[in-house]
């Protein structure tokens, strides 16, 4: 059967179908059956999304410019549907011809068959892991509830807020992750060219943890899209960070708005008592290898990858774990793995490693799009080109490291100081936590064998860098912060990350005080 509209022709279908299989560029009339997730009033017509489990879709409503149609039906109406799909040029239109709400007797029945199908469609996938891990074993019930959360998340129409660490390690784990989304949501938003815009947002951050001013943005985009345009409140996805009592106050602050909140990440998270920490009575679900008796070495970027995995296909995850384990120094069976798998030097990731810091630094807080994905996945032109810039500015930094630094030689360990404030050059590259990691190395080079604590040290903060064999004999930078906290509470110290690399954060009056802390300590070890 066939009908005109205006100028165009159509196919008549009678029959109720699945959403998902009707959303195509072939024009018809259909019928079909879901829910109302939101209604949105425009200057022309009114926005219906309708979802029935296998997919979303919007169609539009008009009466007139700017008026409501179909006022009876609001948000959360089960009805049935008619719709006329035509095309005209690049346009695709999807336009109401009736709607009308499901009787109350077929109601219980065809809302049962909905939550069937979205249940079918959250499922994840039952994938092997990448490498042999008993660690990775323990973690595996977390990481698939965690993939569960996300892919439902997507299903019922919520949008997803990845905030990330921005550091190779950060940006590994949001980069795989992000892949699979972004065609999870195309997949089952397929009636929606702006699907991704509305239903996705990648922010990195400079900060290991979940920092206040980000959850009042998300706290207020998501309140904004809510009250504009009736989306769901969104998940929230923190990677490389959210495991520590720096993240709880804004995880506590997006569980007051209704924000869902997950968290994969490997620094450590304090006190654990049965598998749990202080953030776990507060998050839907929380990936961290601490939780199950390993440690930072297997890294958030690894972790991101396998979970990916869980979703969908990764591109060349063996070199994403590898780059990421090379990103945060891992020493784990599991990098050596995934290391040998990718077919990459380490010289070659850390050269990728070292542009994605830069990348990084000036991109700030902005959403990069292609940017450093361009550099992980290898655009040799461009890794080329700028990879010979950065090393000399690298190499210029490491001349005014070794003229300025402070080294004392104990007879256990190697202490070395670095004023960060008179070193680096304030919005230039490397900053201040690059700039104590290359002095670090320096230190290494010229101490083979001994145990090497750096500290670099501005006005109101220091940032640590310390050899494996400091963390065996008890130095651990979240310790320093609360034995600081308990010895100078008029210090405000603040801060940590992982046991041999973080930062410290104090009123300025207490820097004296602080610097001689750490160094008792270190002189103690």
């Amino acid at each position: 059967m066939r009908k005109e509209i205006g100028n165009i022709t159509i196919k008549m279908k009678s029959s109720k179908k699945k959403i998902i299989d009707i959303i195509s560029r072939e024009s018809g009339m259909y019928d079909l059956c879901g829910v109302v997730k939101t209604v949105r009033q425009t200057k022309g017509p009114t926005i219906f999304m309708i979802t029935d489990g296998s997919s979303m879709m919007e169609c539009s409503g008009f009466v007139g410019p700017g008026k409501r149609a179909y006022p009876e039906i609001a948000e959360d109406s089960l009805v049935d549907v008619t719709i006329i799909i035509s095309q005209n040029k690049d346009r695709i239109r999807r336009e109401i011809q009736s709607i009308s709400k499901v009787s109350d007797s077929s109601k219980d029945a065809i809302l049962e068959k909905i939550a069937v199908e979205v249940k079918n469609n959250s499922k994840i996938s039952n994938v092997d892991f990448l490498v042999e891990s008993k660690n990775l074993d323990a973690l595996k019930n977390k990481m698939e509830k965690v993939a569960s959360i996300i892919k439902q998340a997507i299903v019922e129409g919520s949008p997803i807020y990845l905030r990330h660490h921005a550091d190779t390690d950060g940006y590994v784990g949001a980069l795989a992750l992000e892949q699979v989304i972004l065609k999870l949501i195309e997949r089952y938003n397929a009636g929606d060219s702006d699907a991704v815009y509305k239903y996705y947002n990648r922010t990195p951050s400079k900060a290991p943890f979940y920092e206040y001013v980000d959850v009042l943005r998300d706290v207020a985009d998501a309140t904004k899209s809510k009250n504009r345009f009736g989306q769901k409140i969104p998940l929230v996805l923190l990677v490389d960070n959210g495991s520590t009592d720096e993240d709880i106050l804004s995880i506590k602050k997006a569980k007051h708005y209704g924000l869902k909140v997950v968290v994969i990440d490997h620094h450590k998270p304090g006190k654990i008592v049965e598998g749990k920490c202080a953030v776990d009575e507060f998050v839907d679900a929380h990936v961290n290898p601490y939780l199950t008796g390993a440690d930072k070495n297997l890294t958030a970027g690894m972790l991101g990858v396998e979970i990916a995995r869980l979703l969908g296909d990764v591109k060349d995850p063996f070199v994403l774990c590898a780059l990421a384990g090379v990103g945060d120094h891992s020493k784990c069976a599991e990098f050596d793995q995934y290391l040998k798998k990718s077919g990459k030097s380490v010289e070659y990731l850390n050269k990728i490693s070292l542009l994605v810091d830069f990348e990084a630094y000036y991109l700030r807080f902005m959403t990069d799009s292609t940017v450093v994905s361009d550099i992980i996945y290898g655009d040799e032109k461009l890794v080329e080109l700028l990879y010979a810039e950065i090393s000399k500015k690298i190499e210029e930094q490491k001349t005014v490291c070794s003229h300025y630094m402070d080294v004392k030689e104990l007879k256990s360990a190697v202490f070395m100081t670095l004023d960060l404030d008179l070193t680096t050059r304030r919005g230039e590259f490397p900053p201040a936590g690059k700039t104590i990691g290359i002095a670090h190395e320096l230190v290494i080079e010229k101490y083979p064998g001994k145990m090497i604590v750096s500290v670099g040290f501005g006005p109101d903060f220091v940032t640590i860098r310390a050899t494996s064999d400091a963390e065996e004999k008890g130095f651990d930078v979240n310790k320093i912060v609360s034995d600081l906290k308990s010895l100078m509470p008029y210090s405000a110290c603040d801060g940590g990350g992982h046991e041999v690399a973080g930062s410290i954060k104090f009123v300025a009056g207490a820097k004296d005080e602080v610097l001689k802390a750490i160094k008792d300590v270190v002189f103690g070890l």
